[in-house]
């Protein structure tokens, strides 16, 4: 399970493309989200931590 914000640094598309492409993978990108998974907007960053526990959730079970 793979998940990354569009603004993080380390995210490169190309690479994210790859590991979505695999069967055995599970990938998230997260919209305004940086390397912490957090947004400058505190609201924001509660709905995102939201959907990675849903994520981790659904990968869990």
């Amino acid at each position: 399970m793979y998940l990354i914000g569009d603004n993080d640094s380390c995210f490169v598309s190309d690479r994210f493309d790859d590991l979505s492409g695999k069967s055995n993978n599970i990938c998230e990108l997260i919209n305004g989200a940086d390397h912490i998974l957090e947004d400058k907007d505190i609201s924001k960053s509660i709905e995102i931590l939201k959907s990675v526990i849903q994520s981790i959730t659904r990968f869990l079970s």
